[in-house]
């Protein structure tokens, strides 16, 4: 069976931060479920503002396409900055649609308020581009759930985190393999505006 393939995206600019530790604890997690994966940070991507008559152009984005094509699924990791996912990480969404159709998404967010309005609002955008969610995301709070060091120390983040893996490699083989019949049909699905695409 060919493996899962997953991107990670960093959306903190943070050197140090606890969603980095997060994101760092689920790809070593993935990694031990033998999926591909592949890590978007977006501290070092270099992306602009973006701008849709010039995004194709731009260097980082053509550097990024191919992973987010090719990817089966995603961990979408964010601070929670007033209720809201980070500039960063709405700028990187904003140069992507087509590719997150019919595609499953993981969140992970540092939140001392459980990250529920930053990780609803990027899933309210991954929805919009007809993109899968997990029906529940992951959250940790710097200090008592990660140290500042970066070390996931709460047994029960830990615990989230390694669901969120399982969950990801299992339902996104199974929604990748839908989605490939779907692209590959000719039934009505959600996905027919891509078939000539694909």
């Amino acid at each position: 069976m060919t493996k899962v393939r997953v991107v990670l995206v960093m959306g903190s600019l943070n050197e140090e931060s606890a969603t980095s530790a997060m994101i760092q604890f689920v790809k070593a997690r993935l990694e031990a479920l033998e999926a591909q994966v592949d890590l978007i940070d977006l501290r070092e991507a270099e992306l602009p503002l973006f701008q849709p008559k010039i995004a194709k152009e731009v260097p980082a984005y053509r550097d990024m396409e191919p992973l987010v094509r090719e990817a089966d699924c995603f961990v979408l990791g964010s601070p929670d900055y007033h209720g809201m996912p980070s500039g960063a990480m709405k700028n990187f969404l904003d140069y992507f649609w087509r590719e997150f159709s019919g595609k499953l998404f993981g969140y992970v967010c540092a939140s001392d308020e459980k990250g529920l309005t930053p990780m609803d609002a990027m899933r309210v955008a991954i929805r919009q581009c007809y993109g899968w969610s997990l029906p529940y995301g992951v959250s940790g709070v710097e200090g008592s759930d990660v140290r500042p060091e970066g070390e996931v120390v709460s047994s029960t983040l830990t615990d989230r985190l390694t669901m969120l893996a399982h969950d990801l490699v299992n339902y996104g083989g199974v929604i990748r393999e839908r989605r490939e019949r779907d692209l590959d049909g000719d039934h009505p699905t959600f996905m027919a505006n891509l078939r000539s695409r694909a």
